[in-house]
């Protein structure tokens, strides 16, 4: 079985599974941002239109897949990345039904997350302590960075623990920037490891 797993956003990720082995991922970065693209809200269209037909492109017709897997999407706190988010899935889907894929399944973050070790750890907890209190120490007004016996360093967030969960679970260690085919790999191996699937309601596809 081939499976094309993806992490949707304005630099989609992606990863191709065949017989549960990861063959290939990548992160497509666009040449613009979304404001680019125009004015609000035909800026939204234009800059879905583009990710999507790059994906097409680039990856989906590249090959035929027996299973696309896809990123449930959540509420963001911010409404405006949340709804180009929505606008780029909703142009993929349509292209998927175009070209009559019906084999799609949407996974959530929580799920995929739990499944493949990317939550964070006892150690990520403990640094990301160490950092808020060597945080709360420094002078008010102090804009240099935080250090930690004697090292600069930073919070710790859910980039991090995507990036160690691939390395954990492939054996690579990738760049953040490269964290979208990341998060799409580890979505696929969600799937692979039997996460339950969204069905459009509420409590669909919850563990």
């Amino acid at each position: 079985m081939v499976i094309l797993s993806l992490d949707l956003s304005t630099k989609p990720g992606y990863a191709i599974f065949e017989d549960g082995v990861l063959k290939e991922y990548d992160t497509l970065f666009l040449d613009r941002n979304v404001a680019e693209f125009g004015i609000y809200p035909f800026s939204f269209l234009k800059c879905a239109e583009s990710v999507a037909e790059r994906l097409f492109n680039e990856v989906i017709d590249q090959m035929n897949f027996d299973k696309i897997v896809i990123e449930e999407t959540t509420a963001g706190r911010n409404n405006y990345s949340q709804k180009i988010l929505e606008f780029i899935h909703f142009e993929v889907i349509r292209q998927l039904n175009k070209k009559e894929y019906k084999s799609v399944a949407y996974v959530r973050t929580g799920v995929w997350r739990k499944l493949t070790g990317a939550n964070q750890n006892d150690e990520e907890k403990k640094h990301n302590a160490r950092y808020r209190a060597a945080k709360k120490k420094k002078v008010k007004g102090d804009k240099t960075r935080v250090r930690v016996d004697g090292e600069l360093t930073r919070k710790l967030d859910k980039k991090d623990y995507a990036i160690r969960a691939f390395k954990e679970q492939f054996g690579i260690q990738l760049h953040k920037k490269m964290e979208d085919a990341c998060e799409a790999a580890l979505i696929g191996l969600a799937f692979i490891k039997g996460a339950p699937v969204c069905d459009g309601t509420t409590d669909g596809g919850t563990l």
